[in-house]
Formats: structure tokens, sequence, C-alpha cells
């Protein structure tokens, strides 16, 4: 009975998180890290979204655009407004997890204003959904500070599913692999959209925005 024990422990063993296991890859100035969270962090995500019961903190995608649901369909929560620690945490956490391992190929990010996180939103989009429209980051007039993307993969989806992230001028689509983190310019070079999703596995994401912030005089 004591193996079967500690052999059940092994087995249900949560793994850490291990540096050693982020892996990098830059294509056209979009930074894949794969392994950057793990399952475990991913889940934990998840259930925090799927358990707001206070629909005033969820925001309807289809909201968004005039085509409704045509031209977004999703929902999203932002975490600072519902548990702002953990928010911080989040994004602590993908900055040096992440983030410290693209900008040092960019030494302009480091060169101005300081960039900062305010935002880590959770989105979930079910079958039939997706962010239709094709779009930047940075395209309207409140959000011209934002310089940079993070988005994190919480679950997989398999490719005859679709919800992949598609680049236009990159001629690139990212599958959903859970523990992904996908770092990119917010501007007009970058244009992307959230692929049709098919199937009956929703797909969920955390994303937010590096901004430029004012200096700090002394």
């Amino acid at each position: 009975m004591k193996k079967i024990d500690e052999l059940t422990k092994t087995q249900t063993k949560i793994k850490e998180f291990d540096e050693n296991d982020v892996s990098e890859k830059i294509i056209d100035h979009i930074g894949i890290y794969e392994n950057a969270f793990t399952s475990d962090e991913c889940d934990k995500l998840i259930e925090k979204f799927n358990n707001i019961k206070d629909s005033s903190y969820i925001f309807d995608g289809k909201e968004q655009f005039s085509r409704g649901k045509h031209g977004r369909d999703d929902i999203q929560i932002f975490l600072e407004h519902i548990d702002p620690l953990f928010a911080v945490s989040l994004m602590k956490t993908v900055t040096e997890r992440v983030f410290d391992r693209y900008s040092p190929h960019y030494p302009e990010l480091d060169a101005g204003d300081p960039l900062g996180l305010f935002t880590a939103k959770i989105q979930r989009t079910d079958a039939g959904g997706g962010y239709h429209i094709w779009h930047s980051e940075d395209n309207a007039y409140d959000c011209r500070d934002r310089v940079v993307v993070w988005m994190l993969y919480l679950n997989d989806i398999p490719v005859e599913n679709g919800a992949a992230t598609e680049f236009i001028y990159q001629k690139l689509s990212i599958q959903p692999k859970k523990g992904t983190v996908v770092l990119w310019p917010t501007s007009y070079t970058h244009t992307h959209r959230g692929g049709f999703l098919t199937g009956d596995i929703p797909k969920y994401i955390a994303t937010g925005w590096y901004v430029r912030m004012p200096k700090l005089t002394q």
C-alpha cells in the first residue's frame, strides 16, 4: 500500500515552473515563448474567469462593433477590477518570464519613457466566436500609448477547430497552445485577428499591453 501511495503522489505532483523549459522564437518581431506558464497556472486563471458571479464585471465583445457578433464574439473580464493583487502578480510574472527575454532584442523599448502595465484581461471565446475584424492594438485614440501586446494561451485548441491568431502581413498563424505567451508590436504593421472557432472546446486567453508612461521628474 505504501508503494502505491508513493506512486500516486508522484503521478499527481504538480509540475513547477522551470525557466529552462521556456523556448523562444521570434518571427518578424513576434515573440513566441512556449512553456512560459505551467498547466496548473493556466488552469487557475481559467478557474478565476469561470468563478465570476457578478455579470457587471463581464464585457461582451459583440457590443464593440456595429456588426455585433460578425465583428467580434467573445466575453472578457478585467482582473484589475476584480482582484488587483492577482492581476499585478500575473503582469509581474509575464514581465519576468517573457518580456525581459524579448526586450533585449529591441533596445528602443527601454530608450524612451518607461513602460508600464495596467491591464490583465481574461477572455473566453465559444464555438462560432472569434475576433473576426482585422485590427491593430493602437488604432484608437484611447489606445495610442500601447507599445507591446502580450497574450497567454490558457488551453490547447486543435488545429482543425481553428481559433489561431493570424497576422495578415507576416502571413503567420499561431495555434493556441497552453502555457505559450506571444508578444508583438501594437502598430498597424502587425494587423491581426482571432480566427473562427469550431468544435466544443472554448478558447481561453489572458492578455494586456505595455504602455508608455510619463517620465517622473524629481
